[in-house]
């Protein structure tokens, strides 16, 4: 399980002076909370996804998930997940 505060460590990167006053917690909104253009939040993905070598595209209802951060905690998760049972599987050619 990945502790909350490693994820809010990396929003804290993207706090500006419109949002400055904003404490970062699981139920923050990341589009309307932290006011992120969409390069910032293009950016934001990609530093998470880099940190836990994961790709969110992986995930079929992704967008649906990704509005708060504990919604994306759900989702790194998850891809953790997939991706751990990935690698102890042989695929047919290895038999």
């Amino acid at each position: 399980m990945i502790d909350i505060n490693e994820i809010i460590e990396i929003f804290n990167n993207y706090i500006t002076e419109e949002n400055c006053n904003l404490t970062i917690t699981g139920e923050t909104d990341i589009l309307s909370d932290l006011s992120l253009d969409s390069l910032d939040i293009m950016q934001l993905l990609d530093d998470l996804e880099s940190k836990y070598d994961i790709s969110f595209l992986d995930l079929d209802d992704f967008y649906d998930r990704y509005r708060t951060v504990n919604g994306l905690k759900g989702a790194i998760e998850e891809l953790i997940n997939i991706n751990t049972n990935l690698v102890g599987r042989k695929t047919k050619n290895e038999y």
